[in-house]
């Protein structure tokens, strides 16, 4: 018989970690799901259950940082995190955007002046809503649209206290 049992690691322990190996699993689920629906594999339902657990994931990472950061340096400065978040999804973003824009060009496609000022300005899935621009090769835009409106609204949910600096409601804090 061998020595006592070991005991699963904490949660705190797992989370101060730099890489969790759990959420790359999840990550493949979500393209997987995505990924089947769009080649017709399976019905909208999986595409739905992909992209939400993306944003899940993306949720969990955003205030997973926001919290080691406050709880290193006692506060957050929003200001970083911003500069942080634009330097991370923008230039992708944006030249995925010129080269769709270029291959509809090139097409002979239109590239009305309204699908460039909503997807460069993030409202693509407001503007999606109402049934415009639904079939472009920049479509997809609308998720990263709700993501930029999250990382917007998300410091009002957990409290800005017109200090530039990030406090935490009493429901978030981790201590």
């Amino acid at each position: 018989m061998s020595g006592p049992a070991s005991r699963p690691p904490a949660l705190r322990d797992l989370l101060a970690s730099d890489h969790l190996p759990a959420l790359d699993g999840l990550r493949a689920v979500a393209v997987a799901a995505v990924m089947v629906f769009h080649f017709g594999a399976a019905s909208f339902y999986w595409a739905k259950l992909g992209v939400t657990l993306f944003f899940v994931l993306s949720g969990f990472l955003i205030t997973l940082l926001l919290m080691r950061e406050r709880e290193a340096t006692g506060s957050v400065s929003l200001r970083s995190f911003y500069i942080r978040r634009a330097l991370r999804i923008f230039p992708a973003y944006y030249v995925f955007l010129l080269l769709s824009f270029a291959w509809m060009l090139i097409e002979g496609q239109d590239v009305p002046a309204a699908l460039v000022f909503s997807a460069g300005f993030y409202v693509l899935n407001y503007v999606q809503a109402f049934g415009a621009f639904r079939d472009t090769p920049v479509s997809h835009g609308w998720t990263l649209g709700v993501e930029e409106q999250f990382y917007l609204l998300w410091r009002r949910c957990c409290g800005r206290h017109g200090t530039g600096r990030w406090h935490p409601q009493p429901w978030l804090d981790s201590r």
